[in-house]
């Protein structure tokens, strides 16, 4: 029992967001990692109105840097908000499903013919020119202001990415 609540801990919801908290850096900063910035993404969200997500992979993508310099660090962490994210942050209540089985209320009649999937945008992150990108499998990377991981929306990393529909050879 005790180890179940353990590992359960492990996945407990991030309630917080922190912007720019200043850390003090003990000891001596080696200089390759002076004027850096670590950025890690990961699923922190595992509910919605008392509702548990399935899996823990369906967790809301959660950005977190720690940028260093000589002798601080500032560390900041926000998570990825989406459209899907901020409809059930508003409404605070599951209102999409997910890969790994969360499912929105109303039962099977509900989600049998919604192949629509919320991106949790929980993956992966990624800098590429002036812009962070949260990854996920399943759908398009969510551009985020590296300085304060703000979400600026879906990118198709202007025209790179296009979808195509799934096409036989004539």
């Amino acid at each position: 029992a005790q180890l179940r609540q353990d590992w359960r801990s492990a996945f407990a919801t991030q309630p917080l967001e922190f912007s720019r908290l200043s850390l003090r850096i003990d000891g001596v900063l080696p200089e390759e990692l002076r004027g850096g910035t670590f950025f890690k993404n990961a699923p922190a969200r595992f509910e919605r109105g008392g509702i548990e997500y399935a899996h823990w992979l369906d967790g809301d993508g959660y950005v977190t840097s720690l940028a260093l310099d000589d002798g601080m660090a500032t560390w900041s962490a926000r998570y990825v908000r989406t459209d899907a994210f901020d409809n059930e942050d508003a409404s605070d209540a599951v209102e999409w499903r997910t890969t790994f089985g969360t499912q929105k209320p109303g039962g099977v009649l509900a989600n049998a013919m919604d192949i629509k999937l919320k991106s949790p945008a929980n993956t992966n992150v990624m800098l590429f020119g002036d812009k962070l990108y949260a990854l996920w499998e399943a759908g398009p990377p969510y551009a985020l202001d590296p300085h304060t991981l703000e979400c600026q929306g879906a990118s198709d990393l202007g025209g790179g990415l296009r979808v195509r529909r799934p096409h036989r050879a004539p």
